[in-house]
C-alpha cells in the first residue's frame, strides 16, 4: 500500500512568518498554539489537544497543505482525500503515527481529534481571511470546510454546535484577526524605517497605521458572538412581531399570504409557516435562553420589539 507523504514546510516553530505561500501563517500559528495545543477545545468525549500527538510544526505543515488546496476548484475532493490518507492504518497500535521517510512527513492512523483540528484550523483561517479581505472565495472555502468538518464529526447539528470546538470559533477568529493587524503594523513600520520615505507616501503610511490601530482596538473591544441554536418558533415569532409592527393585522390578513412571506425570509417549509401563523405557541420557559439572548441583540441595535 502506498501512503501519502508531505514535503515538510516547517521543521521548527521559527519560520511561520516567512512562509509566503499562505499569508498570515504566523498569525494562525498563534491561534493554533492557544487552542489546538491546549485543552480549550476538549469536551467530555474527545481530546483535541495535540501536544502529545504531533509536533506543532508538523501540524502546521499539514495545515499549509489543507489551506492551499481548500480554495481550489475541486478543493473539497482534495481535502477529503487528504483526510482518508491521514486515517490510513500503517502499523499497530491504532494511534496517530508521525514519521519522516526521506525527510518528508508521513502521518497515518490519524486520530479523530487531529482530523477535526486540521479542519477547524483551516476554517478559522478562511473565515478570518474573509472578514479581513471580504473576498467571497474565502467565504465559500469556509463554508465548504465547515460542512466537511461537521460530516467528519459524526454528530447531529445540535450536538455539533454544543461542542467547545464550535463554540470557540468566534473567539479564535477574533484572535486571528488581531494578529493579522499586528502583522500589518509591523510590515508598515519596516517600510518606514528601511528607507527615507517621501512626504506623500509617509502620510499614506501614517493613515494606514491609524486605520490598523483602529481595527485592532475594535477587535479587542468586540465580544465574540455566542453560538446558539435558534429554534424555528423563536425565529417565526420574531418575524411575525416585525410584520405586525410594520402594519400587518393578523386578524384581518390572509394567513397563507403571511406564511408565504415567512417562507421567503426563513427558508422554512410553507406548512411550518402556516401552522405557526394559526397557532403561535412560543413557550417562554422552553426557549428562555434563546429569547433572552435574542432580546439583548435586538436592544443592542435599537429595536424596541422584544419577545
Amino acid at each position: 500500500m502506498t501512503f501519502r507523504t508531505f514535503k515538510r514546510q516547517f521543521t521548527d516553530n521559527n519560520k511561520y512568518g516567512e512562509y509566503e505561500k499562505v499569508p498570515y501563517m504566523n498569525a494562525l500559528a498563534h491561534v493554533v498554539e492557544e487552542y489546538v495545543y491546549s485543552d480549550k477545545l476538549d469536551d467530555d468525549y474527545f481530546s483535541y489537544n495535540m501536544t502529545e500527538v504531533i509536533p506543532m510544526f508538523d501540524f502546521m505543515t499539514l495545515v499549509a497543505y489543507f489551506i492551499s488546496e481548500s480554495h481550489k476548484e475541486f478543493g473539497k475532493s482534495t481535502i477529503v482525500g487528504y483526510i482518508e490518507d491521514l486515517k490510513s492504518q500503517y502499523r499497530l497500535p491504532k494511534r496517530t503515527c508521525v514519521e519522516y521517510p526521506d525527510n518528508n512527513l508521513l502521518v497515518t492512523c490519524a486520530s479523530y481529534g487531529l482530523i477535526l483540528d486540521l479542519l477547524w484550523t483551516t476554517f478559522i483561517y478562511a473565515s478570518a481571511h474573509y472578514l479581513w479581505s471580504k473576498n467571497e472565495e474565502y467565504a465559500d472555502t469556509a463554508s465548504m470546510i465547515y460542512s466537511v468538518m461537521k460530516a467528519e464529526s459524526g454528530l447531529n447539528k445540535m450536538a455539533f454546535l454544543s461542542r467547545p470546538i464550535v463554540k470557540n470559533m468566534d473567539s479564535a477568529k477574533k484572535m486571528m484577526l488581531s494578529y493579522m493587524v499586528r502583522s500589518e503594523l509591523r510590515n508598515e513600520h519596516k517600510k518606514e524605517s528601511a528607507v527615507e520615505v517621501p512626504v506623500e507616501e509617509a502620510s499614506n503610511l501614517l493613515a494606514r497605521n491609524a486605520e490598523l490601530i483602529q481595527r485592532q482596538e475594535a477587535l479587542q473591544s468586540e465580544e465574540p458572538a455566542e453560538e446558539i441554536e435558534w429554534h424555528d418558533k423563536v425565529r417565526l415569532e420574531l418575524l411575525l412581531r416585525l410584520l405586525e409592527n410594520g402594519g400587518t393585522d393578523m386578524k384581518e390578513v390572509v394567513k397563507v399570504r403571511v406564511a408565504e412571506v415567512m417562507q421567503c425570509v426563513t427558508g422554512l417549509p410553507i406548512s411550518t409557516c402556516k401552522n405557526y401563523c394559526t397557532n403561535r405557541d412560543l413557550s417562554i420557559k422552553t426557549h428562555e435562553k434563546e429569547i433572552l439572548k435574542l432580546n439583548s441583540k435586538l436592544q443592542a441595535i435599537g429595536i424596541s420589539i422584544l419577545l
